[in-house]
């Protein structure tokens, strides 16, 4: 019997190592490919594989396919199909579920190759679990991971909509910003599939819009605020790399119907001199006087005579008092810090994760107009941080790792507003490269996280993507 079950597992093996290089590219479902064309449908699909989780220990986890596994048409606002990921559920292996695993094509779908009929059983065996591997583990995160939107280097930013919509900033092109493109706005009811409803900034000839600030404003519009880069050649200086010419002046971008259009204020608080212009990022809050508050970064020029290279970067708190409309900046947060989020904590009390080799977070309590000494809360590269404030008041640390061996995301968690953290939280660990990262967070009313990132490839799949994490937190 061990025999025969060896063969077939050969066989099924040999198949799925053929198939994967005839799928047609498009967005997938992580651990499983989708090897079932765009029409098939497939029932009670499981494969088993081994995940490190966030208490260190190794367990086997399945990946069951949703009621349809073949990749679902949505469609979107404006008539278009969009092609979305496929869904799939992942739950810990129960000891009577080790076992195999068969699945046959249904519905009258077409088979998962073309050199299969149109019906094929296959398998995956579910490998001999040592000690470490079945471990009770403390908590389940019951992950679901997704591929949203493929072709796309994202950088998202989450921003919960006042209908509970989801609504998430990306940059639309599969470059680290070194091709002309601008942002997206795509939304979803749940984390699950996503829709794309519009263009905050549409970009001009030779310029890409790639970097944001997004948050709601006090009259409920989506505001979004973004810079860029520009690959004209600037007067006072040699050509320089692709897209590296100028960090171009930000837009205040906003809309009044969810992200469908937008109005663009073409305009931002200039610079001081010897430095750049401002670079948004993170989130936007409404503060206890119904002030906006946002952080922006910048850098110090070497010599901008020759190029655009940086001594150092510096981030700073700005504060809008007219909803908006313009901004000024207020103090400086980290010296010698970039990429600062904000978190309003209520009252007068905020917390900024800034990045610099690793993770700072600062406090104040005096709206933002001093910062306290802050303190390290991850290691070295694991960078770009987001945070967020869970219903139970738990504050929620989400980042990337950009550390050979685990390029991923993680999670940390804290119950005294940020003061400490607890042991961190594996969400990702399977990522190509160092080019990853930025998570950014949100709670539903299920209690659930949805946690988006970017990528440029995984373990299963080759190119830039914005993926997403479905998850349960721990409990309090």
């Amino acid at each position: 019997m061990i025999h025969r079950i060896s063969k077939l597992l050969k066989v099924s093996q040999d198949f799925f190592a053929g198939s994967f290089n005839r799928v047609p590219n498009g967005p997938r479902v992580l651990a499983v490919r989708n090897l079932v064309e765009r029409r098939s449908s497939a029932r009670g699909v499981a494969y088993a594989f081994k995940r490190r989780v966030s208490n260190g220990s190794l367990a086997n986890v399945a990946f069951r396919s949703a009621k349809d596994a073949g990749a679902e048409e949505h469609r979107s606002m404006d008539g278009n199909v969009e092609e979305q990921a496929t869904r799939s559920r992942s739950t810990p292996l129960s000891r009577s579920e080790r076992r195999l695993w068969s699945s046959s094509t249904s519905g009258g779908g077409k088979p998962f190759a073309s050199s299969a009929a149109s019906f094929l059983c296959f398998l995956f065996c579910v490998p001999q679990c040592h000690a470490e591997e079945t471990k009770k583990l403390n908590y389940d995160l019951a992950i679901e991971r997704y591929v949203s939107i493929d072709n796309v280097c994202a950088w998202p930013n989450l921003t919960k909509l006042r209908d509970g919509t989801i609504a998430a900033i990306i940059f639309g092109k599969p470059s680290h910003g070194q091709m002309a493109g601008d942002i997206e706005c795509w939304v979803s009811s749940n984390g699950l599939f996503w829709e794309k409803r519009g263009h905050p900034a549409p970009n001009e000839p030779l310029t890409n819009r790639m970097n944001v600030a997004v948050g709601l404003a006090v009259n409920g519009d989506l505001l979004v605020l973004c810079s860029g880069w520009t690959d004209e050649k600037q007067p006072e200086r040699p050509k320089q790399a692709a897209f590296r010419d100028e960090i171009i002046q930000s837009w205040v971008c906003r809309s009044s119907d969810g992200g469908r259009t937008w109005a663009q204020q073409k305009s931002f608080t200039a610079p001081d001199d010897g430095w750049t212009e401002y670079i948004p990022f993170g989130d936007i809050f409404v503060g206890d006087q119904g002030s906006l508050h946002v952080s922006c970064y910048g850098g110090e020029f070497v010599d901008p005579s020759q190029s655009t290279k940086t001594k150092g970067y510096r981030s700073w708190h700005f504060r809008s008092d007219d909803d908006g409309q313009t901004w000024r900046r207020t103090s400086t947060i980290g010296e010698k810090h970039n990429e600062t989020t904000l978190l309003s904590l209520g009252g007068k009390r905020w917390l900024a994760a800034a990045r610099i080799e690793a993770i700072d977070i600062f406090r104040s309590e005096d709206d933002g107009e001093t910062w306290q000494t802050p303190i390290r809360v991850t290691s070295r590269n694991e960078i770009n941080g987001h945070i967020a404030k869970l219903e139970d008041g738990r504050i929620l640390l989400s980042y990337g790792v950009r550390v050979a061996g685990r390029f991923g995301v993680a999670a940390k968690l804290s119950d005294d507003e940020g003061r400490t953290w607890g042991e961190p939280m594996t969400l990702v660990d399977d990522l190509v490269s160092y080019d990853c990262g930025y998570p950014s967070s949100i709670q539903r009313v299920d209690g659930r996280i949805v946690t988006a990132y970017y990528a440029n490839g995984s373990s299963n799949h080759s190119r830039y993507h914005m993926g997403t994490i479905i998850w349960t937190p721990p409990m309090k």
